[in-house]
């Protein structure tokens, strides 16, 4: 028999969905189930452009809309420059630990301290949808902040900087904190200060790095360019910054490192070279590492309660998600003096 022709069904006009919604209003399909279940939770301008999109393409809310209207994903996004620094480990440990107990899941997306990385994550969990962005970081905030903007993100800034452009933030001062290391130095008697700084962390290192400059001036003192020097969070690379301050005709009789991996290197560095810690050289770090406080290491750090950050970053990202105003939270930080500094 001679084969028939199997008669097909007209497919007809594509309905509109809510990601079609989201896509012609610029903002992430999150926002418009947020415009459309709590209209009072999302901008004016946002939702003025998702009202329009809505009835440009003649969307129409079914029940299963609604349904993922009246809903969350339940998932925060989170935006960490390394996952390999134990400070960001311990925060978002506590962190993960309070979204957890509000049966709330993270997406984590780790920058590598790159500016082009950190862009990319954002603009991909605003896509994927997700209820707020916590960011450990902020190397690029005006691009960051401009995506975030656009989709009507709620967000938390974990850590110092790029606070004064996020207004709902968890952390401590890096400026106060690097000041109170140079006073305990010039206290015990140091007037000639080397400074280790982290590169990778470009704003956030700088900072360090000019605060304890801006101190030294205060007190009459300079940072000579060959008391400074930058390096990553390879220990072969840190000693041999470090090992070039060493070489300069009047060395320093301390050293400031912008975190405690940096301070870790250049006490390895001091003891293959024979050099007696403090007597020759102070050595202090920045984080309060548990190892730090080793008695074979005994490290002079900054310390501040990562337990504290993290549960505070934690409340504050649910008031930004319900919509409710919180105020920032400042944590205290601590210097701890241990045995790597002393008079010189």
């Amino acid at each position: 028999m001679p084969n028939r022709p199997v008669a097909t069904r007209s497919a007809g006009p594509k309905r509109p969905t809510l990601a079609d919604v989201a896509r012609r209003a610029s903002v992430a399909p999150v926002t418009v189930s947020r415009a459309l279940n709590s209209p009072e939770l999302v901008n004016r301008e946002t939702l003025s452009r998702i009202t329009q999109a809505v009835e440009e393409l003649g969307y129409q809310i079914n029940p299963a809309a609604r349904a993922l209207a009246s809903s969350t994903w339940n998932t925060v996004g989170v935006v960490v420059p390394s996952l390999d620094h134990i400070m960001f480990q311990h925060q978002l440990s506590v962190f993960e630990a309070e979204m957890a107990a509000r049966n709330i899941s993270l997406l984590i997306s780790a920058t590598n301290y790159d500016e082009v990385a950190e862009v990319k994550a954002v603009r991909g969990l605003v896509t994927r949808g997700v209820d707020a962005i916590l960011l450990t970081h902020v190397d690029r905030p005006d691009e960051t902040l401009r995506i975030l903007d656009g989709a009507d993100m709620p967000r938390v800034l974990m850590g110092s900087h790029g606070r004064e452009r996020i207004p709902s933030w968890s952390g401590y001062d890096d400026r106060l904190a690097m000041r109170s290391v140079v006073d305990h130095l010039l206290e015990i008697g140091h007037r000639r200060i080397g400074v280790l700084g982290d590169k990778r962390a470009v704003k956030n290192g700088r900072l360090r790095v000019s605060s304890v400059a801006e101190r030294l001036t205060e007190a009459g003192l300079d940072l000579p360019d060959g008391l400074l020097a930058w390096s990553g969070p390879d220990e072969a690379e840190a000693r041999a910054a470090f090992a070039r301050i060493l070489t300069q005709a009047e060395p320093p009789t301390a050293l400031v490192c912008g975190n405690d991996d940096l301070a870790l290197a250049a006490l390895a560095e001091a003891s293959d070279r024979g050099l007696d810690i403090p007597g020759d050289v102070a050595v202090t770090g920045f984080d309060g590492a548990d190892v730090t406080g080793h008695p074979l290491i005994s490290l002079t750090t900054v310390r501040s309660s990562w337990r504290r950050m993290g549960k505070s970053a934690a409340e504050l990202i649910v008031a930004a998600i319900e919509g409710r105003e919180a105020q920032p939270v400042l944590v205290p930080t601590e210097l701890i003096i241990r045995r790597s500094t002393r008079q010189p």
